[in-house]
């Protein structure tokens, strides 16, 4: 029988990982969505049905304007951030502990903070998890829509490089 994937919690990792080089970017609070390098134009969503729990998958999917695709940046202690989503706007970005990357009710567990790491001009970033410094990564570099988005460790690939774009301010 397969274990459910569950959000991680306060329990140290085993072994972290090297993470992202370089320190952390400052990021301003606001509302963002978030490309993938991959292509520019296909955005980190968050599937609209959930889950037992409430926990939603994260995902590609095409540029839109609906909410599932913008995300909510907000600082916490030591230069991390939560990223809250815009239609269910009590569930954050974490990892689960599969590696897939859901949306699940913010209680800003380790697994859910992030921290931003230059990966290129302007905002162009990776999205590391305070948890075990893995990144966000678009599995298997795919483009299509509904391609999950997961925690890896850090290789320094374009699957791994987001662009923020701010939509609006708090």
């Amino acid at each position: 029988m397969k274990n459910e994937a569950t959000p991680r919690d306060d329990t140290a990792p085993e072994k972290i990982s090297k993470g992202a080089p370089g320190g952390a970017k400052n990021i301003a609070e606001g509302i963002y969505k978030i490309y993938t390098l991959l292509n520019n134009t296909s955005v980190v969503d968050m599937a609209v049905s959930g889950s037992n729990m409430n926990v939603h998958k994260i995902k590609l999917y095409h540029d839109n304007s609906s909410p599932e695709s913008q995300w909510r940046i907000l600082r916490r202690t030591l230069g991390y951030y939560l990223l809250i989503n815009q239609r269910e706007q009590d569930l954050a970005a974490g990892e689960l502990t599969d590696n897939n990357v859901a949306a699940s009710p913010s209680t800003e567990r380790p697994a859910q903070r992030w921290m931003f790491k230059t990966a290129g001009p302007d905002l162009v970033v990776y999205i590391e998890n305070k948890f075990d410094g893995k990144v966000m990564d678009v599995e298997g570099s795919h483009k299509e829509d509904n391609s999950n988005i997961i925690n890896y460790p850090y290789v320094g690939s374009d699957n791994q490089k987001f662009r923020l774009v701010k939509i609006r301010d708090l």
